[in-house]
């Protein structure tokens, strides 16, 4: 009897903490703003980000939403040698057609100075916005 009960218990347990996780809303450490030449609206007037200087993963919320992604993104970060941050991704984003366009975002954090650089490439013509500049808290 004893054992059914804590297996019972045990079952209920694991799965609230699994639901709680699973609803559970990131933490994101910075919110940024972009100043940045917009063409086309393809920059994000914000982005929120994490650091895990551990593994050197960004957890991002890039600003958009798609069809492919339903939440944050998890990207590699690179540190150079000034002890900026480098993080990059690619978005599917449509267009005003109805196509989907693969937009490549590029950020170089520096986290003493809370400010960065973000780059966005559009594959068409070779066009770009920015470089825009992160002010962040």
């Amino acid at each position: 009897m004893k054992t059914k009960l804590f297996s019972i218990a045990l079952v209920a347990l694991s799965g609230t903490t699994a639901f709680a996780a699973k609803d559970a809303a990131p933490r994101y450490d910075y919110t940024c703003d972009i100043e940045a030449k917009r063409t086309g609206n393809w920059t994000p007037y914000r982005i929120k980000f994490s650091i895990d200087k551990d593994n050197m993963e960004v957890l991002v919320d890039p600003g958009f939403r798609n069809h492919e992604t339903k939440g944050p993104l998890t990207v590699v970060a690179k540190p150079r040698k000034d002890g900026v941050i480098r993080f990059k991704w690619r978005l599917g984003l449509r267009t005003s057609e109805w196509d989907i366009m693969s937009i490549g975002y590029k950020v170089d954090f520096d986290p003493q100075d809370k400010s960065g650089r973000m780059w966005v490439a559009v594959p068409s013509g070779g066009l770009r916005d920015g470089p825009g500049t992160l002010r962040c808290k």
